[in-house]
Protein backbone atom coordinates (compact mmCIF):
# COMPACT_ATOMS: atom_id res chain seq x y z
CA UNK A 1 0.00 0.00 0.00
CA UNK A 2 1.03 3.52 -1.21
CA UNK A 3 1.20 5.75 2.13
CA UNK A 4 -1.24 8.25 1.14
CA UNK A 5 -2.16 11.27 3.61
CA UNK A 6 -5.75 10.25 4.51
CA UNK A 7 -4.51 7.07 5.46
CA UNK A 8 -1.71 8.27 7.29
CA UNK A 9 -3.01 11.24 9.07
CA UNK A 10 -2.77 11.64 12.60
CA UNK A 11 -6.10 11.66 14.20
CA UNK A 12 -7.42 9.48 10.99
CA UNK A 13 -9.17 6.00 12.99
CA UNK A 14 -9.84 4.66 9.72
CA UNK A 15 -7.17 3.49 6.62
CA UNK A 16 -8.25 1.93 3.34
CA UNK A 17 -5.93 -1.16 2.82
CA UNK A 18 -5.36 -1.98 -0.55
CA UNK A 19 -7.61 -0.31 -3.27
CA UNK A 20 -9.90 -0.29 -0.22
CA UNK A 21 -11.45 -3.49 -0.47
CA UNK A 22 -10.82 -3.61 3.71
CA UNK A 23 -10.97 -1.16 6.05
CA UNK A 24 -8.68 -1.04 9.04
CA UNK A 25 -10.43 1.11 11.89
CA UNK A 26 -9.53 1.95 15.56
CA UNK A 27 -11.85 1.27 17.95
CA UNK A 28 -12.27 3.21 21.59
CA UNK A 29 -12.97 1.61 24.61
CA UNK A 30 -16.26 3.37 24.38
CA UNK A 31 -16.73 2.12 20.76
CA UNK A 32 -16.42 -1.44 20.26
CA UNK A 33 -19.34 -2.72 22.80
CA UNK A 34 -21.47 -0.82 20.47
CA UNK A 35 -19.76 -2.80 17.35
CA UNK A 36 -20.49 -5.90 19.17
CA UNK A 37 -23.87 -5.46 19.31
CA UNK A 38 -24.91 -4.05 15.95
CA UNK A 39 -22.61 -7.55 14.72
CA UNK A 40 -25.05 -9.47 16.92
CA UNK A 41 -27.87 -7.79 15.60
CA UNK A 42 -26.91 -8.08 11.71
CA UNK A 43 -26.12 -12.20 12.69
CA UNK A 44 -29.34 -13.37 13.61
CA UNK A 45 -31.13 -11.96 10.59
CA UNK A 46 -28.60 -13.83 8.22
CA UNK A 47 -28.93 -17.23 10.16
CA UNK A 48 -32.52 -17.07 9.59
CA UNK A 49 -32.39 -15.65 5.76
CA UNK A 50 -29.72 -18.16 5.39
CA UNK A 51 -32.45 -20.93 7.22
CA UNK A 52 -35.17 -20.15 4.52
CA UNK A 53 -32.69 -19.90 1.69
CA UNK A 54 -31.70 -23.68 2.35
CA UNK A 55 -35.25 -25.12 2.43
CA UNK A 56 -36.03 -23.03 -0.56
CA UNK A 57 -32.34 -25.07 -1.84
CA UNK A 58 -34.31 -28.04 -0.49
CA UNK A 59 -36.87 -27.92 -3.01
CA UNK A 60 -35.67 -25.90 -5.95
CA UNK A 61 -32.27 -26.00 -6.63
CA UNK A 62 -32.13 -23.60 -9.62
CA UNK A 63 -28.56 -21.61 -10.37
CA UNK A 64 -30.63 -18.39 -8.03
CA UNK A 65 -31.36 -20.19 -5.38
CA UNK A 66 -27.70 -21.88 -4.61
CA UNK A 67 -26.07 -18.30 -5.72
CA UNK A 68 -28.62 -16.89 -2.68
CA UNK A 69 -27.19 -19.69 -0.19
CA UNK A 70 -23.95 -19.18 -1.25
CA UNK A 71 -23.91 -15.33 -0.46
CA UNK A 72 -25.43 -15.47 2.80
CA UNK A 73 -22.90 -18.35 3.36
CA UNK A 74 -19.98 -16.09 2.59
CA UNK A 75 -21.43 -13.18 4.38
CA UNK A 76 -22.38 -14.97 7.80
CA UNK A 77 -19.07 -16.20 7.52
CA UNK A 78 -17.59 -12.64 7.56
CA UNK A 79 -19.54 -11.45 10.64
CA UNK A 80 -18.54 -14.27 12.36
CA UNK A 81 -14.87 -13.73 11.39
CA UNK A 82 -15.11 -10.15 11.96
CA UNK A 83 -16.43 -10.58 15.43
CA UNK A 84 -14.14 -13.05 16.35
CA UNK A 85 -11.34 -9.72 16.26
CA UNK A 86 -13.74 -8.21 19.13
CA UNK A 87 -12.70 -9.60 23.04
CA UNK A 88 -14.62 -10.14 25.77
CA UNK A 89 -16.64 -8.17 27.00
CA UNK A 90 -14.71 -6.91 30.32
CA UNK A 91 -11.80 -5.97 27.82
CA UNK A 92 -11.48 -1.82 28.53
CA UNK A 93 -9.30 -1.23 25.80
CA UNK A 94 -9.13 0.05 22.65
CA UNK A 95 -9.12 -2.51 19.76
CA UNK A 96 -8.57 -2.48 16.13
CA UNK A 97 -10.92 -4.04 13.58
CA UNK A 98 -10.65 -5.07 9.80
CA UNK A 99 -13.43 -6.01 7.36
CA UNK A 100 -14.81 -5.73 3.78
CA UNK A 101 -15.36 -2.33 2.91
CA UNK A 102 -18.82 -2.68 2.09
CA UNK A 103 -19.78 -4.45 5.49
CA UNK A 104 -17.44 -2.40 7.54
CA UNK A 105 -19.51 0.64 5.94
CA UNK A 106 -22.80 -0.42 6.96
CA UNK A 107 -22.06 -1.57 10.25
CA UNK A 108 -20.23 1.56 10.93
CA UNK A 109 -23.62 3.66 9.98
CA UNK A 110 -25.70 1.04 11.82
CA UNK A 111 -24.15 1.43 14.52
CA UNK A 112 -24.01 4.87 14.67
CA UNK A 113 -27.98 5.13 14.42
CA UNK A 114 -27.80 2.97 17.58
CA UNK A 115 -25.29 4.69 20.15
CA UNK A 116 -27.34 8.06 18.61
CA UNK A 117 -31.10 6.54 19.60
CA UNK A 118 -29.23 4.98 22.95
CA UNK A 119 -28.29 8.69 23.75
CA UNK A 120 -31.34 10.08 22.99
CA UNK A 121 -33.39 7.79 25.15
CA UNK A 122 -30.89 8.28 27.88
CA UNK A 123 -31.26 12.44 27.78
CA UNK A 124 -35.04 11.45 27.57
CA UNK A 125 -34.80 9.14 30.54
CA UNK A 126 -32.51 11.27 32.70
CA UNK A 127 -33.83 12.36 36.72
CA UNK A 128 -32.33 15.01 38.55
CA UNK A 129 -29.54 13.63 40.74
CA UNK A 130 -29.23 10.00 39.33
CA UNK A 131 -25.47 9.76 39.28
CA UNK A 132 -25.45 6.29 37.55
CA UNK A 133 -27.40 7.70 34.91
CA UNK A 134 -25.01 10.88 34.49
CA UNK A 135 -22.17 7.94 34.10
CA UNK A 136 -24.53 6.54 31.26
CA UNK A 137 -24.87 10.24 29.79
CA UNK A 138 -21.25 10.85 29.42
CA UNK A 139 -20.15 7.25 28.32
CA UNK A 140 -22.92 7.05 25.85
CA UNK A 141 -22.28 10.79 24.63
CA UNK A 142 -18.55 9.83 23.99
CA UNK A 143 -19.27 6.59 22.22
CA UNK A 144 -21.63 8.78 20.28
CA UNK A 145 -19.04 11.22 19.68
CA UNK A 146 -16.36 8.44 18.66
CA UNK A 147 -18.80 7.21 15.99
CA UNK A 148 -19.63 10.46 14.77
CA UNK A 149 -15.52 10.92 14.48
CA UNK A 150 -15.10 7.00 12.45
CA UNK A 151 -17.80 7.30 10.35
CA UNK A 152 -17.04 11.12 9.04
CA UNK A 153 -13.40 9.34 8.82
CA UNK A 154 -14.55 6.47 6.80
CA UNK A 155 -16.25 8.77 4.53
CA UNK A 156 -12.79 10.99 3.87
CA UNK A 157 -11.62 7.26 2.87
CA UNK A 158 -14.39 6.42 1.08
CA UNK A 159 -14.07 9.74 -1.69
CA UNK A 160 -10.41 10.36 -1.49
CA UNK A 161 -9.00 10.77 -4.89
CA UNK A 162 -5.72 10.45 -5.34
CA UNK A 163 -4.04 13.81 -6.95
CA UNK A 164 -1.39 12.47 -8.82
CA UNK A 165 0.47 15.51 -9.32
CA UNK A 166 0.68 15.95 -6.08
CA UNK A 167 3.59 14.07 -4.24
CA UNK A 168 1.93 12.96 -1.10
CA UNK A 169 5.25 12.21 0.99
CA UNK A 170 6.48 15.66 0.52
CA UNK A 171 3.30 17.23 0.89
CA UNK A 172 2.72 15.76 4.23
CA UNK A 173 4.60 17.86 7.03
CA UNK A 174 6.19 15.96 10.12
CA UNK A 175 3.34 15.95 12.63
CA UNK A 176 0.64 14.43 10.45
Amino acid sequence: MQDQPIAGRAGMSVSGLGVCDAWRIELSALQWPWLLDELEEIRGPLEEALQRARARKAVDASDSVVDEVEALEHELRLVRMMRTQLPAADHGEAVVFVGPTELVRDLVRGTLRNVVDALSDVVTAQRRGDLAACRRLVDTGGAASDWARTFADCQRVEFFSLDVSVDPVRRRSPDQ
